[in-house]
C-alpha cells in the first residue's frame, strides 16, 4: 500500500478526482486549479530532477531533439515578445507540463498490476463522485421546483466548456479502465454498476451542456482508431457506444420525465441556432493570423494574443493557429510534426503489442484532445492541461521502448545536473510569482493594469481575466 500511495502517478490521480470538488468552493475555480497546477508542476520537476539526477536515460533522437529545438526557439520567442517576462511565465509552464510527462512516463503502472488496478479504479471511482455530484443538484432542483439551469450544476468550473474538455480525455480512459478491469480479472458487479455509471454520467453532461467539440472530437478520434488499429479496437468501441447508451438513458431519465414529473420550469437550453454557430472562432484565428503576419518567424511571443484585447477572447480557441502566432512558424510547425510523431509511433507499438483495451483507450483520448484543439481552448484551460499531461504521459509508459536508432553524446554530469536545477528554481519561482498574485486579489491580471474599453475581462488564459 505504503508503495502505491508514493507513486506520483497515485497522487496526481488523486489531486484530478478531487479538483471539481475543491475548486468548486473557490471564488474563482479557474484561478485556484491554475495555483494548484502550478504546484503540481513544481512538485514533478523536483521528481524529474530525482529521478533523471544520475544522467539521461536515451541518446539523442528525433523526440528529444524536437523538445531542445522548441525549448530553445521559445526561448528566442520570449525574448523578443513586447513582455518578455509574461512571455517567459507561458514558456515555463509548456516546460513544466513536459517535465510532468516525463514523470508519469516513468512512473511504476502498465508493468505492475497492482499499481495498475489502485490507479484504475482511482479514476473510475473519480469519475462516478463527479457524475453522482451533477445529479444530486439536479434531483434537487427538481424537488424543489426551480428553474432547471443544467450550466449552473456543474462544480468546479467556471465554464462547463471546461469541463468538456476534460472529458474528451476522461470518457475514453473510464472506458478503457472497465475493460482493463475486466482483462485482469477485479471487475466484481460493483464496480460495473459503479463504472458504467460514471461512463454514461459523463456523457450525459456532454450532452446537457452540449459538448458540440467533445462529441465531435471523441466520434473523429474512434474513427481514426478504427482506421489504425482495425479489429483490435472493435471492443473498445462497443464499450464507447455502450457508455453512450448508458449517457442516452440518464438524459431521458433526468433531462426530460424528471422535470416534467417534478414539474420544473427548463432554463439555459442550448437555441438551435447555437448548433451551428462558429462562437466566434472565424474572428479569432483572423485575428491571431493577423498578429502572426507581424512576426511570422519568432511569433508575438508565448501567451500574447492576451496581451491584444478583443471582444471574443484571450486565446483563438486553436492550439495551432494560437502556437503558429505566439511561438512563430518554426516552432509552431516542429511542435505540430512532434506531435503526429508521437501518435504514429505510440501507434505502431499499441498495433504491435496487442495488450488490450487500455493502451487503445488512452491513444483514443490523446487523439481526441489532438482533434479538439481544432477549436477549442483545451490546450490552455489549467485542468485539461493536467489531464493531457496524465493522458500523454501514460501513453508513453505503457507504448515506452527503445529508439531504433539514436546518437550518444554524453553531457558532462555537471551541465545535466545543472539544468535539472535550473528547472526545478524556474518551476518554483513561477509558483511563488503565481501565488503573490493569487493571494493578493484573485481578479489579477498578472500584475498589470487592465486593458481599457474591452467587453468583459473575463477571457480566461492564464488567470480567469486572461488579458495583460
Amino acid at each position: 500500500m505504503l508503495r502505491i500511495l508514493a507513486n506520483p502517478l497515485f497522487a496526481l490521480g488523486i489531486l484530478l478526482a478531487a479538483m471539481p470538488f475543491v475548486g468548486g468552493y473557490a471564488e474563482s475555480p479557474h484561478n485556484f486549479n491554475r495555483l494548484l497546477q502550478l504546484f503540481v508542476l513544481c512538485c514533478g520537476s523536483v521528481v524529474w530532477a530525482r529521478l533523471a539526477w544520475s544522467g539521461p536515460s536515451e541518446g539523442w533522437h528525433f523526440h528529444s531533439i524536437a523538445v531542445a529545438v522548441l525549448i530553445l526557439g521559445g526561448a528566442i520567442s520570449c525574448g523578443v515578445a513586447d513582455v518578455p517576462i509574461v512571455a517567459f511565465r507561458e514558456w515555463a509552464l509548456i516546460l513544466g507540463s513536459g517535465v510532468l510527462v516525463l514523470v508519469i512516463s516513468r512512473c511504476a503502472f502498465w508493468r505492475d498490476a497492482s499499481q495498475q488496478l489502485a490507479f484504475i479504479k482511482l479514476l473510475l471511482l473519480g469519475g462516478f463522485l463527479h457524475a453522482c455530484s451533477f445529479f444530486v443538484l439536479l434531483l434537487s432542483v427538481l424537488l424543489r421546483g426551480d428553474e432547471l439551469r443544467p450550466w449552473d450544476l456543474v462544480m468546479g468550473f467556471d465554464n462547463p466548456r471546461l469541463l468538456n474538455h476534460v472529458q474528451v480525455l476522461l470518457i475514453p480512459i473510464l472506458v478503457g479502465s472497465i475493460a482493463r478491469l475486466k482483462e485482469l480479472g477485479a471487475l466484481t458487479r460493483l464496480w460495473s454498476l459503479l463504472s458504467w455509471f460514471a461512463i454514461g454520467g459523463q456523457f450525459c453532461i456532454v450532452a446537457v451542456t452540449f459538448g458540440r467539440s467533445a462529441g465531435v472530437a471523441l466520434a473523429i478520434a474512434a474513427v481514426v482508431a478504427r482506421i489504425l488499429f482495425g479489429r483490435q479496437v472493435d471492443s473498445f468501441l462497443r464499450g464507447l457506444l455502450k457508455g453512450v447508451a448508458v449517457g442516452a438513458l440518464l438524459y431521458v431519465l433526468f433531462m426530460c420525465v424528471g422535470p416534467r414529473v417534478a414539474g420544473a420550469a427548463a432554463g439555459g437550453q442550448t437555441e438551435p441556432v447555437e448548433v451551428f454557430s462558429d462562437h466566434s472562432r472565424i474572428f479569432l484565428w483572423r485575428e491571431a493570423f493577423a498578429h502572426f503576419s507581424k512576426s511570422p518567424f519568432w511569433g508575438v511571443g508565448p501567451m500574447h494574443l492576451a496581451h491584444f484585447p478583443n471582444r471574443a477572447g484571450a486565446h483563438p480557441h486553436n492550439i495551432y493557429i494560437q502556437m503558429i502566432a505566439e511561438w512563430g512558424i518554426f516552432c509552431g510547425l516542429v511542435a505540430i510534426v512532434l506531435l503526429l510523431s508521437v501518435m504514429w509511433r505510440a501507434a505502431r507499438v499499441i498495433h504491435k503489442r496487442d495488450e488490450g483495451c487500455f493502451p487503445m483507450a488512452v491513444f483514443v483520448a490523446c487523439a481526441g484532445a489532438l482533434v479538439d484543439g481544432l477549436f477549442s481552448g483545451n490546450f490552455v484551460m489549467p485542468n485539461s492541461q493536467l489531464w493531457l499531461a496524465l493522458s500523454f504521459g501514460l501513453l508513453l509508459n505503457i507504448t515506452r521502448e527503445p529508439y531504433a536508432m539514436g546518437l550518444r553524446m554524453a553531457a558532462p554530469q555537471l551541465v545535466w545536473r545543472v539544468v535539472l536545477v535550473s528547472i526545478v528554481v524556474v518551476q518554483g519561482w513561477f509558483f511563488i510569482q503565481s501565488w503573490g498574485e493569487f493571494k493578493g486579489s484573485q481578479t489579477t491580471m498578472l500584475g498589470v493594469t487592465p486593458p481599457p474599453n474591452i467587453g468583459s475581462l473575463d477571457r480566461p488564459r492564464f488567470w480567469r481575466k486572461g488579458w495583460f
